[in-house]
């Protein structure tokens, strides 16, 4: 999701860049506006700051911590997995990613994608403080 201290109302330099090195992976970017992200976004920033995440933008110095970093994460998943195209593991697309395939099927391939990503993240750092919660942090809003 694209973050900022001030307000997006256009394409971000970020943006283009992202798009032009993997567009052809299949993860280019939306263009984001003061309408999307908007709110949502400016509500995330808001909370993760209040929870002891500010927002770390390029004046920040490397290794600061803790802090929030926008991450686009399908470039994030290829080079994670060591894919050469974008990872299906959204919920809502699954009929698109196999068209032909049963819903148990899908909901199958879903999972098995899933567990790979978490298992990757898992080799790489902490996943989650509260791994046996279902809701680690609290609302936001």
């Amino acid at each position: 999701m694209p973050l900022s201290l001030g307000p997006i109302t256009r394409r971000r330099a970020a943006d283009n860049a992202v798009s032009r090195a993997y567009g052809n992976k299949g993860c280019a970017v939306h263009s984001p506006s003061a309408a999307r992200p908007g709110r949502l976004a400016d509500g995330v920033r808001a909370r993760a700051a209040t929870l002891g995440y500010p927002l770390a933008t390029a004046s920040t110095p490397a290794g600061t911590c803790p802090a929030l970093i926008e991450v686009y994460p399908h470039p994030a998943l290829i080079h994670l997995l060591d894919c050469d195209f974008r990872i299906p593991y959204k919920v809502a697309k699954t009929t698109r990613y196999w068209r032909d395939a049963t819903r148990q099927e899908r909901i199958a391939r879903l999972h098995e994608q899933q567990t790979r990503i978490l298992s990757a993240l898992g080799e790489h750092i902490r996943i989650f403080p509260h791994e046996n919660q279902r809701n680690p942090l609290p609302p936001l809003g």
